[in-house]
């Protein structure tokens, strides 16, 4: 028997590609009850990916820091990382579940309702994560100034809006 088939259906990276390619699939599958709680497992694991693979210099530098200093002296740098890695998608999360919820209507769950933010969080934090290492790569200072920023903003918030929007569409389908 596959590992697939005991866990009971796609791993981690095939949810968090369904999200970004076919979001009504990965809505539907983050909707069913046998699922619960997956979704923000997923944002978690996201998260950590965004941490190591985008914030790896602060990383280091907080673990240099600490060695050669102190770990109270590295905390802030370690928090600067962990905070600029989950800041997006979680402040998404915490403004699309009660939306998600209240337009619901009589089919409102807001467990389930929490796991379609999830879902439609994955997408700013994809953005984000290639915008850093995008900006990193392509940039000098490893920045992308005001404009880039500010486009970069857009782009998540459109792409998770409409992806919101399906989460909305998928709850009010619920029986």
């Amino acid at each position: 028997m596959s590992a697939r088939a005991i866990a009971g259906g796609p791993g981690f990276l095939e949810r968090w590609g369904l999200a970004l390619a076919a979001p009504r699939a990965a809505l539907r599958l983050a909707d069913d009850p046998a699922a619960s709680g997956r979704a923000a497992g997923d944002l978690l694991r996201a998260i950590v990916v965004v941490l190591i693979v985008a914030h790896t210099r602060e990383l280091v530098a907080a673990a240099w820091i600490a060695g050669a200093v102190s770990w109270r002296d590295a905390w802030p740098g370690l928090m600067r990382a962990v905070s600029g890695a989950a800041m997006f998608g979680l402040v998404f999360v915490v403004v699309a579940t009660p939306v998600v919820s209240l337009c619901a209507g009589a089919r409102r769950h807001l467990g389930r309702d929490f796991d379609l933010g999830c879902v439609a969080a994955l997408v700013p934090v994809t953005v984000s994560l290639v915008a850093t290492l995008v900006a990193r790569t392509a940039f000098a200072d490893g920045g992308l100034g005001p404009t880039g920023r500010a486009l970069v903003l857009l782009t998540a918030l459109g792409w998770s809006g409409a992806i919101t929007a399906l989460a909305i569409a998928e709850a009010r389908r619920r029986s």
